[in-house]
């Protein structure tokens, strides 16, 4: 990542038609076809190899560090975390998530306290508890004028006022999320949206990031379906 921005401060300025697509190594310059080089021990050449801000060597950007093959992911995992705030921290307009959509205000009231039973929640204690909420709906990778009949996954967030803090529900209209591993949900994110070099869509650097991963291919193909894609409203979500 920081040999990839790097380059991308060197580039000169270009008119938007001879850019390339991220994912298009016919097209890209010499400095960004081996920018994304992971490390390999025995290359005798370290000047391409993907970095850390600190220039250490990444040798794994695909799967987190876990306590076991199927325990939690741990904190020690560095790349992991300097990845995901470094995506945090971005404030690329044409890279925003969810940046369209509308919502309301609202009051939840709990009608049945069988669901004490999953929870320990004070607002699920006893029926007639009730709290302030405020419901999102939005789509995932659509902008600033775009139509609401637009082919897109969509999704939707509670956020609940409770007396013990705020309660946030967050969901994405597809039975498959695009990134099995969130080391790489930053980079599905960037692979959908427009290149930030530029400001155009390219399908060579979605399709790319679809065909490497098999999670992703899965949320490719739900986009075609009425379900995911163009469901009727944005209240027909599951």
């Amino acid at each position: 990542l920081h040999h990839l921005h790097h380059h991308q401060q060197q580039q000169p300025s270009s008119s938007p038609t001879a850019a390339a697509a991220p994912g298009d190594q016919q097209r890209l310059p010499d400095a960004l076809k081996t920018s994304c080089v992971l490390h390999n021990p025995a290359a005798k050449d370290h000047g391409s190899t993907l970095t850390t801000v600190y220039g250490a060597p990444i040798g794994e950007n695909k799967n987190s560090l876990t306590a076991s093959p199927t325990g939690p992911v741990v904190m020690t995992d560095y790349t992991l975390i300097e990845k995901i705030n470094h995506f945090a921290w971005e404030r690329d307009p044409p890279r925003n998530v969810h940046a369209l959509g509308y919502g309301g205000f609202g009051k939840f009231t709990c009608t049945n306290d069988a669901i004490k039973q999953f929870s320990s929640a004070a607002l699920f204690s006893k029926a007639g508890n009730t709290c302030e909420i405020f419901c999102r709906f939005s789509g995932v990778f659509t902008e600033r004028g775009d139509a609401d009949t637009l082919r897109d996954l969509r999704g939707f967030a509670v956020k609940f006022y409770t007396e013990e803090g705020n309660w946030d529900v967050l969901c994405v209209n597809t039975p498959a999320f695009n990134a099995r591993d969130m080391k790489v949900g930053p980079d599905a994110v960037h692979a959908f949206k427009r290149d930030c070099r530029t400001g155009e869509w390219y399908g060579t650097q979605t399709w790319d990031f679809v065909a490497t991963h098999p999670e992703a291919l899965q949320t490719q193909l739900m986009m075609y379906t009425v379900r995911v894609g163009t469901p009727l409203s944005m209240r027909a979500q599951n």
